[in-house]
C-alpha cells in the first residue's frame, strides 16, 4: 500500500481480481494515481463499478469513456 500523498506506481491489471485489488491498496492515493486510475477503468469497463453522477462530472468520468 502507498503511504505516500504522491504514488507513482504504474501497475495495470491483468484481470478483474486484480483491478479489485489495485483498488484496494491504492484506496489511500489521489485520483490522479496511474494504477488506481488503471483499475477503475477496468472495473467500469466490465460493469462492476458505476461512476456516480451525483455530484456532477469529473476527472473520473474520462476514465470510463
Amino acid at each position: 500500500m502507498s503511504d505516500n500523498q504522491i504514488c507513482t506506481a504504474d501497475v495495470r491489471p491483468a484481470d478483474l481480481e486484480e483491478a479489485h485489488r489495485l483498488m484496494q491498496v491504492h484506496r489511500a492515493c489521489p485520483r490522479s494515481c496511474p494504477s488506481r486510475r488503471a483499475a477503475l477503468a477496468t472495473l467500469v469497463a466490465a460493469g462492476h463499478y458505476r461512476l456516480s453522477t451525483r455530484f456532477g462530472p469529473t476527472d473520473d468520468t474520462q476514465v470510463a469513456s
